[in-house]
This record gives C-alpha cells, structure tokens and sequence, in this order.
C-alpha cells in the first residue's frame, strides 16, 4: 500500500492538487495514514451516513 500511496501522492504533487486518502474505517487507519505523511482523509470513521427523518 505505502507503493500505491507514494505514487498517487507524487502525481497529486505534480499537478498541484490535494491527495485526500479515501475510505478511512478505523483509528489504525487514520495512524497509518499520518505514517505515511497524509494530511486529509474521509470515511465512515468520521462521520457514517445516517438516512434523513422526515417529520
């Protein structure tokens, strides 16, 4: 995975664009992400969708 990130980091870095780390489940993963030096991340660990209430 730390190949995947490197490089997808790199070619965000080219552009000029933001690498934001998708799919973050759990605290591991939010650890492993600060290893490997990202700084935004999304997923269920933040926030899990709930349905609307309609009243």
């Amino acid at each position: 995975m730390r190949k995947q990130v490197q490089h997808w980091t790199a070619v965000a870095q080219e552009y000029g664009l933001t690498f934001t780390l998708a799919g973050i489940e759990t605290a591991s993963d939010v650890v492993r992400a600060k290893e490997y030096g990202i700084l935004l991340g999304q997923g269920n660990f933040f926030a899990r969708p709930t349905m609307p209430q309609l009243r």
